[in-house]
């Protein structure tokens, strides 16, 4: 009886991860962009819990969670804000993300930015499509 149900929960845990895998991808938040460009979908690039400190340059901190048919609570849960462990995650759901890329690399602004936005697409694309 404890083996089966032992094994019930280990199969639950197991699907409840391969799902939140399927279901979301993970970025730096210099792959959607400059601040001043990816700040109106993600906000600013500081800590949230701490606004006014400057991230040091080449540190990424900030992650950001593309999510798709999965609850947004549940993306929270497993990818939390945690000042005390320095983690700093964004959520945007799939078709906010893709609309996002899709306006600001038709904007063609600049090159290497462009170029770097369409690697975040297709990398969505690849593992949420």
């Amino acid at each position: 009886m404890r083996f089966g149900l032992l094994l019930c929960a280990c199969l639950l845990l197991t699907s409840c991860a391969s799902r939140l895998s399927r279901s979301t991808i993970v970025f730096q938040y210099a792959d959607f962009g400059p601040q001043p460009m990816a700040y109106k979908v993600l906000g600013p690039k500081n800590y949230q819990w701490d606004p006014q400190t400057p991230i040091i340059f080449g540190d990424e901190p900030v992650r950001v969670v593309v999510y798709r048919n999965i609850d947004l609570e549940q993306v929270k849960e497993h990818y939390p804000v945690d000042p005390d462990h320095h983690l700093d995650h964004r959520y945007i759901s799939y078709t906010d993300a893709m609309d996002y890329l899709d306006d600001k690399i038709r904007q063609n602004l600049l090159g290497r930015v462009t170029k770097r936005l369409e690697a975040t697409r297709d990398q969505i694309r690849q593992h949420l499509e």
